[in-house]
């Protein structure tokens, strides 16, 4: 805690390293394997701090993997997903048309869940461009999983609790980005499987809010699945008549 909190630096040079780290890192691999790609990366990114950084950073790796996620009735650990079963950096283009941007604000995503703030920058008609951090596969339903180095507070109970983590989501729209990536990969998942049901073959959205990972336990992790009503409502404010690739 005493290094997660108080000596890693903060910033979006954080952000870019922990998103590279574990997008390069095989999940199911050695501890030596993941040793080597943090020291790349300590190289690259804070080669001066490189000894005194290590050590935690290699432990973090350690929390976050270890770490137990519970999705709609499953539970996860992502030691156990192959580079088989993930694919990171998964871009999409989705094509929006005459988006109802009143609509959108007044969607109802959820008990506490805030979309409206930034919802202005969104075109009303264009093309949605982004990147999904991971993709994956687990017991039958894919998943999307984002990686955050969002600094909440100095110590865990910042990290715990679905309010403390909700209200996070809703200060970064977060909400809203996920709502947009579901509906991508709806879409793409339709194009792919001739018998896709959402309810069944999808699983839901992960967000990983990697200072507050511990093993064995749940706090740094939000998790939700948007109901197939809220999706298909969405694809109509959308007005997304082409296809997510």
């Amino acid at each position: 805690d005493e290094f997660i909190f108080k000596n890693i630096p903060k910033g979006i040079t954080l952000g870019n390293m922990l998103h590279h780290l574990f997008e390069n890192i095989d999940f199911e691999g050695a501890e030596e394997h993941h040793r080597e790609e943090l020291e790349k990366l300590l190289d690259k990114y804070y080669p001066h701090k490189k000894a005194d950084l290590q050590d935690g950073f290699q432990k973090m790796i350690d929390h976050v993997l270890d770490s137990n996620i519970k999705i709609d009735g499953e539970q996860i650990s992502l030691r156990k997903i192959s580079n088989s079963k993930k694919k990171n950096e998964m871009e999409f283009d989705l094509r929006t048309q005459k988006v109802d941007l009143v609509g959108l604000d007044n969607f109802q995503a959820g008990e506490g869940i805030e979309l409206g703030c930034n919802t202005q920058h969104l075109a009303k008609s264009g093309l949605l461009n982004g990147l999904i951090d991971l993709f994956f596969f687990h017991n039958g339903k894919y998943y999307i999983l984002d990686w955050k180095s969002n600094y909440l507070g100095d110590e865990l109970g910042c990290y715990e609790g679905q309010d403390n983590l909700n209200t996070a989501m809703n200060e970064g729209n977060y909400h809203l980005q996920y709502l947009i990536y579901t509906v991508a990969l709806k879409k793409y998942l339709e194009q792919r499987l001739t018998k896709f049901d959402y309810d069944r073959d999808f699983g839901g959205v992960i967000y990983m809010f990697l200072r507050g990972n511990r093993a064995g336990k749940n706090t740094g992790v939000y998790t939700n699945k948007p109901s197939l009503e809220q999706v298909e409502r969405l694809e109509w404010l959308f007005n997304s008549n082409d296809s997510a690739a």
